[in-house]
């Protein structure tokens, strides 16, 4: 039995030494996550899509928006070709309410204007102690598919009654000039305008 527990330290004293003397910092390698990654990021570029992670911020603390668009309802879900090239099937809120939206109709960016595009809205959560974390941006052509991403409960956007308000800031980058068709997806419904960016 000695052996055993001293072949057991003669293996573990030096991995651990070794490990803690050259770990190489930040996240660890995932592959099957990365792997999966790669290959969604191929899908969607092969659709056409461009895909964009936008933080988001607790909406509640900001004002209403001036020029407020038209806002629609939406069909459930997402688009049949986005859904096709995504690997792994977005968790998606029940539904949207068009009227608890609110974006702007025109946006210019410049440097008398906002450096970002500001959308307010209310977003019903899958369960309890999670909220939105943050919003992926799918933009194809005219058309950009917003899709709330859960995570736990935290700072940034406060839950009250099994919903979120959630502000997105989205930049330049992701909305360059030109006219376009902007859906949030729910499950059940979702809500859609439409912006032109000068």
């Amino acid at each position: 039995m000695r052996w055993v527990v001293l072949a057991i330290l003669l293996c573990i004293v030096p991995y651990t030494v070794i490990t803690l003397a050259w770990r190489k910092p930040g996240r660890a390698y995932e592959p099957y996550a990365d792997g999966l990654n790669r290959a969604t990021t191929s899908r969607l570029l092969d659709a056409g899509y461009a895909r964009f992670t936008v933080p988001v911020s607790d909406g509640s603390l900001w004002a209403a928006q001036p020029g407020r668009a038209t806002i629609a309802p939406a069909p459930a879900g997402i688009p049949v070709d986005l859904a096709t090239a995504l690997i792994e099937q977005p968790v998606l809120p029940d539904a949207i309410d068009a009227s608890q939206v609110s974006a702007a109709e025109t946006h210019e960016f410049g440097s008398e204007g906002p450096l970002t595009y500001h959308i307010q809205f209310l977003c019903p959560l899958p369960s309890d102690g999670i909220t939105v974390a943050a919003a992926d941006i799918y933009r194809r052509e005219q058309a950009i598919i917003i899709v709330p991403v859960f995570g736990p409960e935290g700072e940034n956007v406060q839950v009250n009654n099994g919903r979120s308000s959630v502000m997105l800031q989205l930049p330049r980058q992701i909305l360059p000039p030109g006219t376009y068709t902007i859906t949030i997806a729910g499950r059940t419904g979702g809500a859609t305008w439409s912006v032109q960016v000068n």
